[in-house]
């Protein structure tokens, strides 16, 4: 009796050892490596060029080669006592304070230049400051044609600049 107890004691912890081995099995048969790497483009690169001349700065902006079309406003801050002004070939002043670029920019290619110019300087306050001036310019890009979720274009945006960016949820992220 005492020898059937133990076989039978054998064959059950058998059967709960390999009703483990499915699990294990399942981790080996599912593991994968990669190897190498990939370029990954998340957005259009542009950069500003600042040249500070008399009385100002000039502007251009610059899309990266390989960018698709952008369009571009540029807008500069200085103190409130001096006003500025924008003027440049292909730039219309906006009524928020921007200065928009009336073409769409492609990649590799320039803004004209925008020449921001700081006014109402007295001549005593430019002997007084050794004509140091900050001024601080900020620029924003959207994209001028639209795509759709294959990656083909649709139409293009009359740089609406109202839009917001379309933000997605992946699941298990934050």
């Amino acid at each position: 009796m005492k020898k059937r107890h133990i076989i039978l004691t054998c064959i059950i912890a058998a059967l709960v050892m390999s009703a483990s081995i499915g699990g294990a099995v399942s981790y080996f048969t599912t593991y994968a490596e990669a190897r190498g790497g990939g370029t990954i483009t998340l957005g259009d690169e542009t950069t500003i060029e600042e040249k500070i001349v008399s009385g100002g700065k000039e502007v251009k902006i610059h899309n990266k080669e390989g960018s698709k079309p952008v369009y571009v406003r540029v807008r500069a801050y200085a103190s409130e006592k001096y006003p500025l002004t924008y003027a440049g070939t292909g730039w219309t002043n906006g009524d928020d304070g921007w200065s928009y670029f009336d073409a769409p920019v492609a990649g590799n290619g320039y803004t004209e230049t925008l020449k921001v110019t700081i006014g109402d300087i007295p001549a005593d306050d430019v002997a007084k400051l050794g004509d140091h001036f900050n001024v601080v310019v900020v620029y924003e890009t959207i994209p001028a044609v639209e795509y759709d979720s294959n990656g083909n274009p649709v139409a293009a945006i009359n740089a609406d600049w109202t839009r917001e960016a379309d933000v997605v949820n992946v699941e298990g992220g934050e």
